[in-house]
């Protein structure tokens, strides 16, 4: 076995084209800027060998809620307005999902037969699970926040501005309030494809 690194944007290394059954790709949705998904789409299928399987696995960020347990978090809940949060900041990154709703006719389109087309929701028996993975996530996030407040644009749940301070504290409230069975989750994307030709 053998590892490298490529990027997903350059061409494909002539070693690699073609050269694959299968390749499984996940978790690539911030790489995808202004719903620009062509050039991942065709150097994953130039990956495969005609008859090969894509499997590509994704979280439906634009499906991202907040739950909460106890009526006394819920007109106040840390856990949704962190929610709103990351929706308004991925907004002003051009982060858009049209992409991953319009995914299965994009491979059709690139010559792809869909072999399998699902779409998982959050269950409330992994809430804590849910919550714990994507606190973590918000956690790594906390350093690449700007010092100053950002200005957000108005919306329930929604403070007036955001910083890596006010970020900081509302992961650590958010966290807190997890422990209380508030959560957070999205639907996850599972989508197969078989490169004809």
């Amino acid at each position: 076995m053998d590892f490298s690194t490529w990027d997903l944007f350059t061409d494909i290394p002539a070693h690699m084209k073609e050269a694959f059954d299968i390749v499984h790709i996940r978790a690539i949705a911030s790489a995808v800027r202004n719903n620009e998904v062509q050039t991942i789409v065709q150097n994953l299928l130039g990956l495969l060998k005609p008859g090969g399987y894509l499997q590509w696995d994704e979280q439906d960020s634009s499906t991202l809620e907040g739950r909460v347990v106890s009526q006394s978090t819920d007109t106040n809940s840390s856990m949704k307005s962190l929610v709103a949060v990351q929706r308004a900041l991925q907004a002003g990154h051009g982060t858009h999902w049209d992409w991953l709703h319009d995914l299965p006719s994009t491979l059709e389109k690139a010559n792809c037969e869909i072999i399998v087309r699902d779409v998982f929701s959050p269950s409330p028996e992994l809430g804590r699970a849910w919550a714990d993975n994507l606190l973590t996530v918000c956690m790594g996030v906390i350093d690449r926040m700007p010092e100053r407040d950002i200005p957000l644009p108005k919306a329930p749940d929604l403070p007036e501005s955001i910083s890596r301070k006010s970020y900081a504290k509302l992961v650590q409230e958010a966290a807190v309030e997890s422990t209380k069975g508030s959560w957070m989750g999205m639907n996850q994307v599972v989508i197969v494809v078989k490169k004809l030709g």
